[in-house]
């Protein structure tokens, strides 16, 4: 991931606007903002190796038993 944001150009168009002493909507509008930014990459964590798929981590040590 580190290598991938290296490699991203960025703009105006990424910030995030501060909620601080705004409406309520602002807040919805930002925490959605971050969640749509955030469920890649947290798809992406969720598909590396799991002890479900081989047997080891994603450090590829041996994985202990998934929890609930």
């Amino acid at each position: 991931m580190a290598e991938a944001r290296s490699q991203r150009h960025s703009g105006e168009t990424d910030d995030v606007r501060d909620p601080i002493g705004q409406p309520v909507d602002v807040h919805e509008e930002v925490g959605e903002a971050i969640a749509e930014a955030l469920l890649p990459v947290l798809r992406r964590l969720a598909s590396l190796d799991t002890p479900e798929t081989n047997g080891t981590t994603a450090a590829g040590e041996p994985g202990a038993p998934s929890q609930p």
